[in-house]
C-alpha cells in the first residue's frame, strides 16, 4: 500500500513511500487541488464546490469545469511522474465531482495529528510528563499557519484562523496546567515560541512578563515588557489595558521584594524562636536568595538552600492524588518545624525549596533531617519517601 505524508502547517510538502514530490512546488493551483482533496478524505467534493475553491473570482461553468477537469489530469500525471500511483487512483472521479479515497493508501498529516492533539487536551486532563511531551509535539507540527506561501484565499484564511485558534487555545491551556504543578520556568519558553508565530498575541504577552516575574527574572520582565509596549506604540496602536496594568507590576516588583527582605531582616534581629518560616511564591524565594547572605553576615550567621523532594519509596511513577497529599503534609510540616528566618516556596508539583539560616553549615543538614523525620511521622501516604539535598549559599561576593 502507498504510504503518503502530508505536511500543511509552515511549508506545504507531498511525501510518498518516502520520497519527496517536488514538482508540487512548481504549481499553486495544483497544490491548492492536492490540499484541499487530502484535507477532506473520503468526501465526495462537487465541481462547484472545487471551482469555488481554486477560482473564486469566477462564477461555475462550463469553462471553469473543463479547467478543473484539466487541472485533475495534471494532478494525476504529476503523481504518476513521481512514481505515487497509489496516490493518483486514490484522487476517484465522482458523478459531478472528485473523492480522496483513503482507505486505497496510508495516510498521514500534520492537521489531523495537530487537530487530535488539540482535541485531547480540550477534553482530557493530563499530566506533568504528558504536558511536556504534547507542548513538544504540537509546537513540532505548528511550524506555521497553513498553507502559508500560498495567496491567501478564502478557504485558506478559513483553514488559517481555525488551526491559529486551536492552536493558541491549546497553548494556553498548557500554561494554565503548568501554572497548576507551579512549573513557572518552563513557561517562558512556550510563550516564546508561541509569540515567534503570533508576536501580537497580547495573551502570551502578558503571560511571557508575568512568568519571567514568577521565575525571579526581573531584568528580563523589565526589558520584555519595554520592548512589547515600544513595537506596539511603532505601530500607532493604543497599549491594551492588561500589558499597561503588567508593566506596573513590574515596575514595582523590587519595591515588594525589598518589603519582604527588610521584613525578614527584622525577623532576625528579634530573638529566635519557633514561630515559623516566612513562606512566600517563586519570584520571591529567587530575589531574596540574592540578598540574603549579605543580611546574614551581618549577623554572623549563614544560609543553606535546601531542597525537599516526595517520591515513591520504590521509584515507581507516583500517582498525582498521592502526590497532591503528601505534599500538603510536607507544607504542615515546614509550616510547624522551621524557624523564624527560614524562607520557603513551592518550587514543582513534589518539590519544596527553603533558605535556612544557620550558624554552621552543617546546622542546614541537621535540621533537613529533622524535617524529614517529622515528614515520615506525619505522612499519611504509604509508599513515600522524601529525599532532600543542601548546599551552602554562594557567598554574595562572588556571585555573577
Amino acid at each position: 500500500m502507498t504510504v503518503v505524508s502530508l505536511r500543511t502547517l509552515g511549508m506545504c510538502s507531498l511525501c510518498v513511500d518516502g520520497e519527496y514530490v517536488e514538482e508540487l512546488a512548481r504549481s499553486r493551483q495544483l497544490t491548492s487541488l492536492l490540499v484541499y482533496l487530502l484535507v477532506n478524505p473520503g468526501r465526495e467534493l462537487p465541481n462547484k464546490e472545487l471551482v469555488e475553491v481554486l477560482w473564486p473570482e469566477r462564477e461555475p461553468d462550463a469553462k471553469t469545469e473543463h479547467a478543473l477537469k484539466n487541472l485533475m489530469y495534471r494532478a494525476r500525471a504529476m503523481l504518476r511522474r513521481s512514481g505515487a500511483d497509489g496516490l493518483a487512483d486514490a484522487l476517484a472521479s465522482q458523478k459531478g465531482g472528485y473523492c480522496f479515497v483513503e482507505r486505497e493508501v496510508d495516510f498521514s498529516s500534520d492537521i489531523r495529528r495537530f487537530t487530535e492533539l488539540c482535541h485531547h487536551l480540550e477534553r482530557q486532563e493530563v499530566y506533568v510528563e504528558e504536558g511536556y511531551a504534547l507542548f513538544s509535539e504540537l509546537v513540532g507540527l505548528y511550524r506555521g499557519r497553513f498553507l502559508q506561501e500560498l495567496s491567501p484565499v478564502e478557504w485558506i484564511r478559513n483553514y488559517q484562523q481555525k488551526l491559529h485558534d486551536m492552536y493558541l487555545r491549546a497553548c494556553r491551556q498548557i500554561v494554565d496546567y503548568l501554572i497548576r504543578w507551579s512549573y513557572y520556568q518552563e513557561i517562558p519558553t512556550l510563550c516564546s515560541r508561541v509569540l515567534e508565530i503570533d508576536p501580537n498575541s497580547t495573551t502570551f504577552q502578558r503571560l511571557h512578563i508575568w512568568s519571567l516575574l514568577q521565575v525571579g527574572d526581573w531584568k528580563q520582565a523589565r526589558a520584555v515588557s519595554e520592548r512589547t509596549i515600544a513595537k506596539i506604540k511603532s505601530r500607532g496602536l493604543p497599549v491594551p489595558e492588561e500589558l499597561q496594568k503588567m508593566q506596573r507590576q513590574v515596575l514595582s516588583w523590587p519595591k515588594r521584594v525589598e518589603k519582604r527582605v527588610h521584613m525578614l531582616a527584622n525577623m532576625m534581629a528579634e530573638p529566635r524562636g519557633h514561630e515559623g518560616a516566612y513562606q512566600c511564591e517563586y519570584a520571591s524565594f529567587c530575589q531574596i536568595s540574592q540578598v540574603l547572605q549579605r543580611i546574614l553576615q551581618r549577623h554572623q550567621l549563614h544560609c543553606c538552600l535546601g531542597v525537599f523532594t516526595v517520591e515513591r519509596a520504590d521509584g515507581g511513577a507516583l500517582a498525582e492524588h498521592h502526590c497532591r497529599a503528601a505534599m500538603t503534609d510536607l507544607l504542615t510540616v515546614l509550616q510547624l518545624g522551621l524557624r523564624r528566618g527560614d524562607v520557603f516556596c513551592r518550587y514543582s508539583d513534589c518539590q519544596f525549596l527553603v533558605l535556612l539560616t544557620v550558624q554552621l553549615h552543617r546546622h542546614g543538614a541537621q535540621a533537613m533531617r529533622r524535617m524529614v523525620e517529622q515528614f515520615g511521622e506525619l505522612c499519611r501516604v504509604p509508599g513515600i519517601a522524601l529525599d532532600f539535598d543542601v548546599m551552602p549559599l554562594p557567598d554574595p561576593d562572588i556571585r555573577d
